[in-house]
């Protein structure tokens, strides 16, 4: 059963802690709580009572949040989110007002306090009503007051009267207008009663009672009331009692005719708006012209929940509505129980998947919230995006020396996979929308995890909506291109002319709009919203074409026709920055030189503000609708904020003169280093572009360098080539000719990463260069392994030789680069090894085992040792072989490393095979394969499954073979894999087992091609072999590449081959089988 009330300490939703109750009632409770989310800002939750959560009630709630979010006025709370526990309690969040209510104030200051109060409570209404919005429930209570601003709260049971809400029973009694009671219908007016009775509490300390029939009595008796209090002015009894008319048609007709009363009655020069109440008219507009875009998301919702996830992708230019639409989309999704979790794109310098970092975080809080933590495996797959997952507890990634080479496609898909099962298990909890804006700018990682959610079907409960201009991509990006059932699009374009009105008479509450100002708005923008908004706000502030009135805004017609509008947004922009005070101006640009995204305290160094000049100038830019707080920060302890708008930012970034735009790039690169400490990695493509606007070219060059490496460790290396390439194209001539090879060298596994083997050659060709001018042996040392590996991966062996013994002649010569030597000798080893010619590779392997064991670096003794192993196992030294994987094994478990385990299991499962003792065998390759998958290591489990359904085929287990190769053929997507040839000879030999002759020759051909292309002598040996038995079955010559093969020709070719390599083992199978192909004749 759902808890009506939480205690101090618990945590609601994983993200609101509650620090304490601040109001309960018979409606329900309200805390104060911290949101954990945004680290700690303090805010004011309300939840419904257990009894109560009736769906009429509940819907109280959801309206409230509704209206609310439809509102920003500097005398209204402003609410913050909607929602529902996993338990069922309902709740919203809203701002934290920590003053007194309007009774409390007054008690303190006296009733002399009442009339400014009461004046800024009239704002208030006077902007609510040009919304449509009664408040319905004025009392002194719902009022509060902080330092001297008026703060009117609880909505509960506001009337939208555009939304077809005419009346409504619920109030409080004593301060309901008597057209409420009597179910009559209501209008403005009603509150403005309600004004008057919490006017009179306050005055006399009490609500007014009203009799139905006793209208004339009522009032005198109000008036008599208010008499008996000398500290009452006589006017102001008289605007509290027409205030509490029986008939609204006695009252005034709006909240600002009241403060016209007020200063007609006593003298004061009240405004009827200031400064800042003026342009909250032109911040929230009604949402218009967007019927048939609303109704494409509504329908895309319900697929989701019915059927696979759905994806929208929300196109149009800059300004048109776009983030409106989604924002409107969303509180509907929030108020039908959804989880709405949001990710923002930044134009340049982000890391990988700089998006769904954010959402990451905030789905594994929802996870923890409902006791479903990460599973273990999943919580090392997303370390590289969540640092914080990290536990000590948590697998050490494997030494790449010793663990064959990852696919960076393949750990990319296996980071998706694992990003798509969080996401699955929250959708599992509730409907949820993801959303993901300005994606035009979206990294290529972030993009292709984008197209890998568009194509998994297993997703569900899910719609997951992108937003991005359609003029800055080109027309083969992946927005433009992305297709699929699951796919839908929606384009926005400028608002149509009715609706353009429709905004502009919302956001002033004119019902008729001269000709000249429909004209002129629809003429310059397009239908553009953001332009709008602009425009009348550029009109308010200006105080010459619109003025406020006691009836509402009125328009100069004739000052309007002499004015020049701004033609263009950028211009409109530029008119309302000249009202900017100095400081303000400061900040703002600051905060444009960090970035649409910023921090308080950046803003506050960069800018050399005080504590207080930052509060002040933020408050300002909050109140002009510049700048907008963020629901969750990047930056522990820090506020962070974003620009409204990228034009915006654009144009006060192009404000600044130029020396100070570079001061404020490079204090903005040393905040990011300081204030990131540790993790400023994450940050380093934003810290390099701060550090080369500001002309510190080396230091940029340092940092494109460090965003290389981590988008290298984040599967992105497309990313990390053009980092890489940046700094390489900043660093001075002057450089350390060391750092440049470090930055060649990362270039180089980029580009191997990426299989561009020609592009990290010359990259590693390069870096040897440099090495070897700079007279750097060990950097030669590793731009030699390097461009050995890449000859090996290309197939070129005997060019790799050439090139790891160069690489060993160098590292001899200097005794301090003993590392780089066993290196070397090890990646001789492995070469020789692989050309079969393990006889001369033993002494490599033998060399390093001394060399690694007597320097005690335990990573280099397993290497060795495993090396040790493989040869061994091939010379048929099978003891020594097992006795060197033993002593690999035992290492791998004191250095704790699962994937190391994997490679010893399965050299252990070479060496039982060489035995004959298949059963053993298979037992290592399937420990092997558990702990591939336990670590995720992609290319080591189709290594060790590929050997396993080779001795499957040994114990005469073919179709559980058939089944296990075809497996890896199907998932090994890297068609040059060395052991390629031996999975397709392998399947032939199954095939044939199953009688199936065609369908192994086939298996056969294949294995034969890629042999022959990769060099792989064993595996041809072998392939040959097999095509002999094929040729047998059939009894007849079996075709390769044209010429006709018998079975004894290619059991003679398969004895040569093998013979020449010393594989005794093979050679003996050949032996067997071409001995039973003669018996059976």
């Amino acid at each position: 059963m759902a808890k009506s009330r939480f205690q101090t300490g618990d945590v609601i939703e994983g993200r609101y802690q509650v620090l304490s109750i601040l109001g309960e009632g018979g409606m329900g409770t309200v805390y104060r709580v911290s949101d954990l989310i945004q680290e700690g800002k303090v805010m004011a939750l309300k939840t419904l009572a257990l009894a109560l959560k009736r769906s009429d009630l509940v819907e109280y709630l959801r309206r409230e949040f509704r209206i609310l979010t439809q509102l920003d006025h500097p005398n209204l709370v402003q609410v913050y989110d909607y929602g529902s526990t996993l338990a069922g309690d309902f709740y919203l969040t809203m701002e934290y007002v920590p003053g007194q209510d309007l009774r409390q104030t007054v008690q303190c200051e006296g009733a002399a306090a009442t009339l400014p109060l009461m004046v800024q409570t009239c704002r208030a209404l006077a902007y609510l009503h040009t919304r449509q919005i009664v408040h319905g429930d004025l009392k002194p209570e719902h009022v509060l007051v902080v330092g001297q601003q008026v703060k009117l709260v609880d909505f509960g049971i506001a009337v939208d009267l555009q939304g077809g809400g005419g009346w409504s029973t619920h109030g409080t009694r004593g301060y309901t207008a008597p057209e409420t009671r009597q179910r009559h219908q209501v209008d403005h007016r009603s509150d403005l009663y309600g004004l008057g009775a919490m006017w009179y509490d306050l005055l006399v300390g009490e609500p007014p009672s009203f009799f139905v029939g006793h209208d004339r009595l009522t009032y005198l008796t109000l008036r008599e009331a208010l008499a008996q209090r000398p500290q009452v002015p006589p006017i102001v009894a008289e605007i509290v009692a027409k205030l509490l008319a029986a008939s609204p048609d006695e009252r005034y007709e709006s909240a600002n005719q009241v403060i016209e009363a007020i200063n007609r009655g006593t003298g004061s020069r009240y405004a009827l708006e200031t400064q800042e109440t003026a342009a909250s008219y032109a911040l929230r507009g009604r949402f218009v012209g967007r019927q048939a875009e609303m109704a494409a998301l509504e329908t895309a919702w319900q697929q989701a929940q019915q059927a696979r996830a759905q994806l929208v992708l929300i196109g149009g230019a800059s300004g048109v509505g776009k983030s409106r639409l989604v924002e409107e989309f969303s509180i509907q999704a929030k108020c039908n129980g959804a989880w709405v979790v949001q990710g923002q794109c930044i134009e340049s310098g982000g890391s990988a998947y700089q998006p769904w970092r954010r959402i990451l975080r905030t789905l594994v809080r929802y996870l923890e919230s409902a006791a479903a933590p990460l599973q273990e495996r999943l919580r090392r797959r997303l370390v590289p995006l969540l640092p914080e997952l990290h536990s000590p507890s948590a697998h050490k990634d494997a030494d790449p020396f010793f663990v064959p080479a990852r696919n960076s496609q393949a750990e990319q898909a296996r980071l998706h996979g694992a990003i798509a099962q969080v996401i699955r298990q929250v959708a599992a909890m509730r409907p949820m929308l993801l959303v993901v804006e300005d994606a035009h700018w979206a990294d290529e990682a972030s993009l292709d995890l984008l197209d890998f959610l568009a194509r998994d079907p297993a997703l569900s409960n899910l719609l997951l909506c992108v937003t991005y201009r359609q003029d800055e991509i080109a027309d083969d990006h992946l927005l433009a291109t992305l297709s699929g059932r699951s796919v839908q699009r929606v384009t926005l374009r400028g608002l149509p002319p009715t609706a353009t009105l429709e905004l502009v008479r919302s956001l002033l509450g004119l019902q008729h709009l001269p000709a000249v100002l429909r004209e002129q708005v629809q003429r310059i923008t397009a239908g553009n919203t953001f332009f709008v908004q602009e425009l009348i706000r550029s009109l308010i502030e200006s105080q010459r074409i619109l003025r406020r009135a006691p009836n509402g805004w009125q328009i100069d017609e004739s000052a309007l026709a002499q004015l020049s509008l701004p033609a263009t947004i950028q211009q409109a922009i530029e008119r309302r920055l000249t009202r900017l005070s100095p400081l303000a101006r400061r900040a703002l640009q600051v905060a444009a030189v960090i970035g649409p995204a910023f921090w308080d305290g950046a803003v506050g160094d960069i800018g050399r503000l005080s504590p207080d000049q930052l509060q002040d100038a933020l408050h300002d830019l909050l109140d002009m609708d510049l700048i907008v707080e963020q629901a969750v920060s990047t930056v522990g302890r820090e506020r962070e904020y974003r620009i409204q708008h990228i034009t915006v930012r654009n144009v006060v970034h192009e404000s600044i003169p130029a020396r100070q735009r570079k001061l404020y790039h490079e204090r903005a690169a040393h905040w990011f280093v300081a204030r990131w400490g540790d993790q400023a990695v994450e940050m380093a493509g934003q810290i390099a572009g701060h550090y080369e606007q500001a002309g510190a070219l080396a230091q940029a060059a340092e940092w494109y360098a460090q965003a290389g490496k981590h988008a290298l460790d984040t599967y992105a290396p497309e990313m990390a080539v053009r980092y890489y390439r940046r700094s390489l194209a900043l660093m001075p001539e002057s450089e350390s000719a060391l750092r440049r090879a470090a930055v060649y060298d990362g270039l180089g596994q980029a580009y191997l990463k990426q299989a561009r083997l020609s592009d990290a050659l010359e990259a590693y060709t390069v870096m040897r260069a440099i090495a070897k001018a700079a007279g750097s042996l060990p950097a030669q040392v590793r731009a030699g392994i390097g461009q050995s590996h890449v000859q090996a991966a290309q197939g070129d062996l005997e060019a790799a030789l050439v090139n790891i013994e160069q690489v060993l002649d160098l590292a001899r010569e200097r005794p301090e680069t003993h590392r780089e030597l066993i290196q070397a000798l090890l990646g001789k080893g492995w070469i020789l090894h692989r050309l079969n010619r393990s006889a001369e590779a033993l002494p490599c392997a033998e060399q390093a085992w001394t060399r690694s064991e007597t320097i005690h670096d335990p990573v280099l003794m397993v290497r060795s040792l495993l090396l040790l192993g493989g040869i061994h196992s091939a010379l048929g030294h099978t003891r020594r072989a097992v006795r060197a994987h033993e002593q690999a094994l035992a290492l791998c478990q004191e250095l704790k490393n699962s994937e190391c385990l994997g490679v010893v299991y399965n050299n252990l499962g070479v060496a039982a095979e060489d035995e004959g003792a298949y059963e053993t065998a298979a037992d290592y390759y399937r420990k092997a394969v558990d702990l591939a998958r336990e670590t995720e290591h992609y290319r080591g489990e189709m290594l060790y499954l590929n050997n396993l359904g080779g001795v499957l085929v040994r114990l005469g287990e073919h179709q559980a073979a058939i089944r296990v190769l075809r497996d890896v053929i199907r998932r090994q997507k890297d068609s040059r894999w060395f052991a390629f040839s031996h999975t397709y000879c392998v399947l032939a030999e199954a095939l044939l087992a199953q009688g199936h002759p065609e369908e192994a020759l086939q298996a056969a051909r294949r294995a034969w091609t890629l042999a022959t292309h990769t060099r792989q002598r064993l595996h041809l040996g072998a392939t040959w072999r097999v095509l002999g038995m094929i040729a047998a079955r059939m009894a007849a010559p079996v075709e390769i590449q044209g010429r006709p093969m018998k079975a004894e020709d290619c059991f003679a070719i398969s004895l040569r081959l093998l013979t020449k390599i010393g594989a005794e083992q093979e050679r003996s199978l050949t032996l067997q089988a071409w001995e039973r192909c003669r018996l059976m004749g």
